[in-house]
């Protein structure tokens, strides 16, 4: 009989703590995306201070690596972006069988060669990382381009790929609709 009472008194407890821990982790996931939001910014050198003065095509890259990266990345970009982008592929994407060459252009095609018109690249790629057991596995990245002055800004990688691109995505379109009106 003693043995049931501590079973249901252990019930309670783990219970409890699963309470706790969806009442402390939830807040955390939610306020991830603000958080985001505020570091990617012209300030912190994700952002060029002159981004959306001119009427240039930001070409978006797609991997083709993780499909899930790259749903993430178009999602956020067709909600949140209100500005001119192209999505183009290259490193051999194109073998990717759920590309969908409509949609996509090859980076490398020659009408791409202008700067001026395609003045910005937001490139994509993974970041290599290895945990205390010595085991690996990356999660992915991306860096903005700005091919007319020839600068790369910083790189942003995190496991909340999602929250990330969608924190830049609507960061990019507030300083292009800011710059635009000057």
């Amino acid at each position: 009989m003693k043995q049931i009472k501590n079973s249901n008194l252990n019930t309670k407890i783990a219970s409890k703590a699963k309470i706790f821990l969806l009442l402390f982790f939830i807040p955390l996931f939610i306020s991830c995306g603000s958080y985001l939001k505020s570091r990617l910014t012209v300030k912190d050198n994700y952002i060029p201070a002159d981004f959306g003065k001119d009427d240039s095509v930001l070409l978006i890259e797609v991997t083709a690596k993780s499909r899930s990266t790259d749903k993430h990345i178009e999602q956020a970009f067709e909600k949140l972006y209100k500005g001119k982008y192209q999505f183009v592929y290259k490193h051999g994407a194109w073998k990717k069988r759920y590309l969908d060459k409509s949609r996509y252009d090859d980076f490398w095609h020659s009408k791409f060669k202008d700067s001026v018109k395609y003045r910005y690249f937001l490139g994509t790629g993974d970041v290599g990382v290895i945990n205390a057991s010595g085991g690996g596995y990356s999660i992915p990245e991306f860096y903005l381009v700005d091919r007319l002055k020839n600068i790369k800004y910083k790189k942003a990688a995190t496991s909340f790929f999602g929250k990330l691109i969608k924190a830049y995505a609507t960061n990019l379109e507030e300083t292009r609709v800011k710059n635009s009106k000057k």
